[in-house]
């Protein structure tokens, strides 16, 4: 309740969650994905879901839940992964001459 008593008005309390809370469409412009993502990673029974707000069929959103949800999807390559060790052994390697090999008049079984 406000002062006086007087219950807030509903472009008050518009006002009031849209400052608070993010809607489906600012999600998705913040994670970069469509907006069948977020609907999809918010359906019920989901085993990795963005974490959220139902109030009736709308869907509601902390920003600093989903900046948190966004961190536990980080992914940091290994250093000892195999395409990282081929990836520093190709940067390591001394670049060989491609000049074309001398093709003699013979075939190559020699005959």
């Amino acid at each position: 309740m406000r002062r006086n008593d007087q219950p807030a008005k509903p472009e008050q309390l518009q006002l009031f969650f849209s400052s608070r809370y993010l809607n489906i469409e600012q999600v998705a412009d913040i994670l970069g994905v469509p907006k069948s993502f977020i609907y999809r990673r918010t359906a019920r029974g989901h085993d990795d879901p963005i974490p959220h707000y139902r109030i009736g069929g709308h869907l509601r959103f902390k920003l600093d839940d989903v900046e948190e949800w966004i961190e536990t999807h980080r992914n940091e390559p290994a250093q000892q992964s195999p395409t990282a060790i081929v990836a520093a052994m190709r940067e390591a390697a001394v670049p060989r001459a491609t000049q074309p090999l001398k093709q003699t008049g013979r075939l190559r079984n020699g005959r």
